[in-house]
C-alpha cells in the first residue's frame, strides 16, 4: 500500500483480473481512495503548477471539438 492504485499494480503484475491483485491485501474503499489521493498529490508535486490551472474558454472549446 505505497499509494500505487490497485489497477496499476494489476498491470505491473500481469494479472488479467483485478480480483487477483486484490487478494494480496484486503483493500477497503476508504483506504483505496486515500491511497489514490496521496498518489495524485505526489504526482502533482512533481509537475509544474501551471498544468493545473483552469483552461481558457478557447482551450476548452478546442478540447470539446475533438472529444468524440
Amino acid at each position: 500500500m505505497s499509494g500505487l492504485p490497485p489497477h496499476i499494480a494489476q498491470v505491473i503484475c500481469g494479472h488479467k483480473a483485478i480480483s487477483t491483485t486484490m487478494n494480496y491485501k484486503a483493500v477497503y474503499p476508504t483506504e483505496a481512495i486515500e491511497a489514490h489521493r496521496a498518489f495524485i498529490a505526489r504526482r502533482r508535486a512533481l509537475r509544474p503548477s501551471e498544468e493545473y490551472r483552469t483552461p481558457t474558454n478557447e482551450e476548452w472549446d478546442a478540447f470539446l471539438s475533438v472529444v468524440p
